[in-house]
């Protein structure tokens, strides 16, 4: 809470957000945040370390993202896919989909990682097996698109009305 106080005291804008649903407020993430800043033009300038805002980069040239590993700074679509080996944020999506994300508490197929995604997405052969638990995951109501809305940072995604606030400086 005193960081909170102190921020705007040292020019640090806050912005909290929140959506409301079956009579209940929920709290946005701070990549939820940052795609509706992204994708509604509000900010000039966005940078993160964190690599979900990958799939932000080359909207309305704001987002920017250091690959710390890397030392590297994404900016581009083209860079996107250097740094990812993902042609569009929509494939990176779906292999996060089916992979899982263990930090972001997004469940996946268990056993099947990001170099056998790529290969069935891109319509590589895979095992009968890989191919029989990607295709229960799709089907499964709880499986794919579950886990594809909680990795997109598609704001069209969240499941209520939104509003956020910006405590100036």
């Amino acid at each position: 809470e005193l960081l909170l106080e102190a921020l705007p005291e040292m020019g640090v804008n806050q912005i909290t957000g929140y959506y409301d649903k079956d009579g209940k407020t929920y709290g946005l993430e701070a990549d939820d945040i940052a795609s509706i800043y992204a994708h509604g033009g509000f900010a000039d300038y966005l940078l993160s370390s964190d690599k979900d805002w990958l799939q932000l980069v080359g909207i309305r040239n704001t987002v920017k993202v250091y690959r710390q590993i890397q030392k590297t700074l994404v900016e581009t679509r083209e860079q996107f896919e250097e740094s990812t080996g993902y042609a569009t944020a929509e494939i990176f999506r779906k292999a996060k989909a089916i992979t899982g994300e263990s930090g972001d508490n997004i469940p996946g197929i268990l056993g099947i990682g990001l170099k056998t995604a790529n290969k069935w997405l891109a319509n590589e052969k895979v095992s009968a097996t890989v191919e029989q638990k990607i295709s229960a995951w799709i089907e499964d109501p709880e499986g794919f698109n579950r886990s594809y809305k909680l990795f997109s940072l598609d704001i069209r995604d969240i499941p209520g009305e939104v509003r956020y606030e910006t405590v100036p400086t």
